[in-house]
């Protein structure tokens, strides 16, 4: 009996143990199952990839520049040993002056129409090489400014062959947006035009914070010479100012026989030249708006300018007289509807050749690019 027992015990024991074998595992306690979480490794974080800004390209064929006012650009730009680069600009501004760096590396160039071009052109000078297989750096530098302000920095790169040159680049802004820009930063505007006369009438006294106190000079012969002449110079100047302001409020001018020229944009102009003296001359232009709304005269405007001409009067070369002093009869330019509005025009006497025309030009500021134009008579010289 006892051994009976054991036997049976012994069975009891092997099937616990073999249910406790075949027990699936999703059974089993959790805890078991789980590892403890000091065993969880983390995971381990990229290293950091630092970049370098790598050198900016050049840029090659057709390039296009939209400039904000308040930009001044560079512009990167291949250039290939036998290629050519042409840089155009708006038509409502000009060129101020045109910087190349080293000109043995690029050239500028010439143009008989440069006083009126909106664009130039560039051509690799003799220095000018292929550059080295990855080399990234700029060969020169040119630096144009506007009749704005506007700065542009051109920076040529030599370029391997042809297909990398950048055969024309296009520079776009508003003009009125690059005056308002650099008023607000305190820079010049307009740094080509001729400095106007100030209407006597809205100047005011100087105020001087303490009495300036000058001891005279001895008189002497000298002196007395030079005062003289002062005293001529100074009489000379009141007659011209008084002669100008006669010939500004002339109202006979034009008259039914004066001539008109065509109109352009609500504007018309007649022109007629007066002699101040063996080397000075004066010009009467009128401008008449003939719109039913006010207009304002483009900065720089009126201007003179000389045509020369070719046997068959085709116009070979534009140039824009300098030196000349611009007096009107209203500060602001402004034209009223109907109204017209004169200027005086005063310069140099100038030796005109055969094929060759003295001419004036003015335009309104929403059409600055295309003026309305007449010549003077060909005793105008």
């Amino acid at each position: 009996m006892k051994s009976l027992n054991i036997y049976i015990r012994c069975g009891a024991a092997i099937l616990l143990a073999l249910a406790l074998a075949i027990t699936p595992v999703s059974a089993q306690p959790v805890r078991a199952r789980q590892k403890p979480h000091s065993q969880k490794k983390s995971q381990a974080l990229p290293p950091v990839a630092v970049v370098n800004n790598p050198v900016p390209e050049y840029r090659s064929g057709e390039v296009s520049v939209a400039v904000r006012g308040n930009e001044n650009p560079i512009i990167r730009l291949g250039l290939a040993p036998n290629g050519v680069t042409l840089v155009e600009f708006p038509v409502s501004d000009k060129f101020f002056a045109i910087n190349p760096g080293n000109t043995d590396m690029v050239t500028i160039e010439d143009s008989p129409t440069k006083e009126t071009d909106r664009f130039f052109v560039i051509r690799p000078g003799a220095g000018f090489l292929p550059a080295d297989e990855g080399a990234k750096s700029p060969a020169t530098s040119i630096i144009v400014q506007m009749s704005s302000g506007m700065v542009v920095t051109f920076l040529l790169y030599p370029a391997r062959d042809i297909e990398s040159n950048a055969h024309r680049c296009v520079v776009t802004y508003d003009r009125e947006a690059v005056i308002n820009a650099r008023r607000a930063a305190g820079l010049a505007v307009n740094i080509d035009r001729r400095a106007e006369k100030l209407d006597p009438r809205q100047s005011s006294a100087s105020i001087r914070m303490a009495p300036i106190i000058e001891t005279s000079p001895p008189v002497t012969t000298s002196s007395l010479i030079n005062k003289n002449d002062e005293i001529k110079t100074d009489t000379a100047a009141k007659k011209d100012d008084s002669k100008s302001r006669s010939l500004l409020q002339d109202m006979s001018f034009p008259s039914a026989k004066d001539k008109w020229s065509k109109g352009a944009h609500g504007l018309k102009i007649a022109a007629r030249t007066e002699a101040v003296d063996a080397k000075r001359r004066q010009v009467i232009v009128a401008v008449r708006n003939t719109l039913s709304k006010p207009v304002t005269i483009a900065p720089g405007y009126p201007e003179l300018y000389v045509h020369t001409f070719d046997d068959k009067g085709r116009v070979l070369q534009t140039e824009t007289l300098k030196q000349v002093k611009v007096e009107c009869s209203s500060s602001e330019g402004l034209i009223a509807p109907g109204e017209t509005l004169r200027y005086l025009l005063t310069y140099e006497a100038l030796v005109l050749g055969a094929k060759q025309r003295i001419g004036v030009a003015v335009a309104q500021t929403n059409a600055a690019d295309d003026p309305v134009t007449t010549e003077l008579a060909a005793s105008a010289k």
